[in-house]
């Protein structure tokens, strides 16, 4: 397998980036918070192509704030019809369609987009043909936490959603202490789109 470029969008703590290296690919971590210490400091607004070191990306993870998108804080932000109400909500649509025209600009060979379900997946914003929606119970966490993924894999197949009451999921997202330690992605996740974007870009080359 060849040394793939990787790039972390919204990167936070970085486990995504951090496994990526483990297994001896270059990454590149982009995020307005300097606490997490990423290599580009910036908002995602300002991001422009030139900011990355690499000429093609092969994995991109985007993982944009949710906080106006969840089910908790939907009915703040957003009107029945699914139009925005805050300003906040104004900015996430902004944020959102950046996002999407870094990945119709970047040269980027796979991408994955995250967001727990919420009202993301009913504005209109991104394909609906490339959502699918896991359960993060099923990836060895405790906690259930609906999450949408949007990616051009052709290999990847979420683990089956489970159901509100089974014995797989025994903790809330709410129960962990912070929002970054609410958003970090299961472990087992992060190693299968690994594997699964490592054996689709081989079949690439």
């Amino acid at each position: 397998m060849r040394v793939l470029n990787t790039v972390e969008f919204f990167s936070g703590t970085a486990p995504f980036s951090k496994e990526c290296a483990a297994r001896g690919h270059n990454t590149f971590t982009i995020d307005i918070n300097k606490r997490f210490k990423p290599d580009l400091k910036k908002n995602i607004l300002n991001v422009i192509p030139e900011d990355i070191p690499f000429d093609k990306i092969d994995i991109a993870l985007f993982a944009p704030d949710c906080t106006t998108f969840s089910c908790a804080s939907a009915w703040k932000h957003w009107h029945k019809n699914n139009t925005p109400k805050s300003w906040e909500a104004e900015c996430s649509i902004d944020m959102i369609k950046k996002v999407w025209w870094l990945v119709e600009n970047l040269n980027i060979k796979l991408f994955w987009i995250e967001n727990p379900t919420g009202k993301l997946r009913k504005v209109n914003l991104l394909p609906p043909e490339l959502l699918q929606q896991i359960t993060y119970c099923q990836y060895g966490e405790t906690r259930r936490k609906p999450t949408d993924i949007w990616t051009n894999s052709k290999l990847w197949k979420g683990r089956p959603v489970c159901e509100f009451g089974d014995k797989c999921h025994t903790t809330k997202t709410n129960d962990l202490n912070t929002p970054s330690q609410r958003a970090i992605h299961p472990q087992q996740f992060i190693n299968e789109i690994i594997d699964i974007s490592e054996q689709e870009i081989a079949n690439f080359i």
